[in-house]
């Protein structure tokens, strides 16, 4: 198994098989970038086939259309995706990314078709949610992030890959206001799946736009008669932002999107409430992801600060002198990700951020010569401004962990910048510390009323 350390966990995927197709090998290496997959149905053919079921509907492909089928089926399925060349490097590309690269469908993009594009960061971040949610007993992922990241959609394209692909799985989500969710369930949850191509939607029985249950609709039978239900047989949905919500019952994947802005639900109680559903007995049956910004103390911000500590795999258990890795004490572990990665404008075109200041100028992935790193372009914002709005922008696109928790200006006496910078560095390159032990020294004494010895 090839091995990619990734936040402190060492991350596991698949080698490259013997004899195994390299994408876009065949190019030089200024080549090497991303090519979405050219889908080999028309217009006319996806309309004709929509209007049948999904097993009839795969008995009307051409042979060409099926062979292709078959294989994308197998490149989105958890433990395949592919190996690519990429700026020269050899890659692998997660099944789930895979899949969200080529026939997901964003809600909002500059993009002329509506597809994400390629980023070195989301490769990563996708290897590490397939590690820790299929290989481990993690049972979340937490991740701290700028804003415009994309990550609440990926979670919604998780929700699909999962529920929309497998049989009898569960998946839910709540955001931090009951407007927010329903808004992003239609926004990022419905407009994804119904952009798919037709070949990978399945049967559907239901026209709501606050769910979707994944099976072929019943048809009538006679009175008293039970009907078997047909299809994936599995359920999506959101609720509002309450201690109960998903509390009962069991899930396969939870979307619990801006936790560090729960105002009146306490993230470390609902999680408390809500991640037994994500075990059954001593078995894991699901997997929660939470991606977030933080919002003020009082306003979520202060909580969440709580549940992110307690969700360091890099801290250190007092019982054990070791760091927790996977077992930390909610089997939740973090995923930091400056708003650097992946800024808009600042992406080259292999997919790699730009974030400091190129020496020549680097041709961006959307066409366009970058000339400025993502880095200068949030610093010259943040420069100007100042109290709570430099606070907000610290929050909202965050260079470090500490500026996730930029609650208070002024406050500090000393240089909290420079301080800031030393623990960095402090962090990056430990101290060596000596270690020592300690002998007691005794010494002998004759006491003066009898024969009694101190030490």
């Amino acid at each position: 198994m090839a091995t990619i350390l990734i936040q402190g966990i060492e991350c596991t995927y698949r080698d490259l098989k013997e004899g195994e197709e390299i994408l876009y090998s065949e190019y030089d290496k200024d080549d090497q970038y991303f090519r979405r997959e050219v889908v080999p149905f028309s217009e006319q053919e996806s309309e004709e086939l929509a209007a049948v079921y999904y097993e009839e509907r795969k008995k009307k492909y051409s042979r060409v259309q099926e062979s292709w089928v078959n294989r994308e089926e197998k490149r989105m399925t958890y433990g395949n995706g592919v190996y690519a060349y990429i700026n020269g490097k050899l890659t692998y590309i997660p099944a789930s990314y895979w899949a969200y690269l080529n026939y997901w469908t964003l809600e909002w993009t500059i993009n002329p078709d509506g597809k994400p594009d390629y980023r070195e960061a989301d490769r990563i971040f996708f290897i590490f949610m397939e590690y820790l949610c299929f290989e481990t007993e993690v049972l979340g992922v937490t991740r701290g992030k700028g804003r415009r990241q994309g990550a609440t959609t990926m979670g919604y394209f998780w929700m699909w890959w999962i529920c929309g692909r497998n049989e009898q799985k569960i998946g839910g989500s709540i955001s931090y206001n009951d407007t927010i969710a329903g808004n992003n369930f239609s926004a990022m949850f419905l407009h994804g799946f119904k952009n798919l191509p037709i070949c990978f939607i399945r049967d559907v029985d239901s026209k709501s736009e606050s769910y979707v249950s994944f099976q072929k609709p019943d048809e009538k039978s006679k009175k008293g008669t039970i009907q078997k239900k047909e299809g994936l047989v599995s359920y999506v949905d959101f609720l509002p932002n309450s201690v109960n919500s998903y509390d009962g019952g069991r899930a396969s994947i939870l979307l619990l999107d801006e936790t560090g802005k729960y105002e009146k639900n306490n993230v470390n109680t609902y999680w408390s409430k809500v991640s037994p559903t994500l075990k059954t007995g001593r078995n894991k049956v699901g997997f929660a992801y939470m991606p977030t910004t933080v919002n003020p103390p009082k306003k979520g911000g202060e909580n969440f600060k709580q549940f992110w500590k307690d969700a360091d795999q890099n801290a250190i258990n007092q019982k054990t002198g070791k760091p927790y890795g996977l077992k930390t004490p909610h089997k939740v572990v973090r995923y930091f990700v400056p708003a650097t990665e992946g800024y808009l404008g600042c992406i080259d075109k292999f997919g790699d951020s730009v974030i400091e200041d190129p020496e020549e100028p680097v041709m961006g992935i959307d066409g366009v010569w970058i000339t400025e790193g993502s880095k200068s372009v949030i610093l010259n914002e943040r420069s100007l401004k100042k109290d709570e709005q430099l606070m907000e922008h610290k929050r909202d696109f965050p260079l470090d962990e500490f500026d996730m928790f930029a609650f208070n200006t002024g406050v500090c006496e000393f240089n909290e910048e420079r301080i800031i910078t030393q623990m960095n560095w402090l962090r990056d390159n430990p101290v060596f510390l000596r270690q020592l032990r300690f002998y007691r020294d005794k010494e002998k004494k004759k006491s003066i009323y009898s024969e009694i010895i101190l030490y």
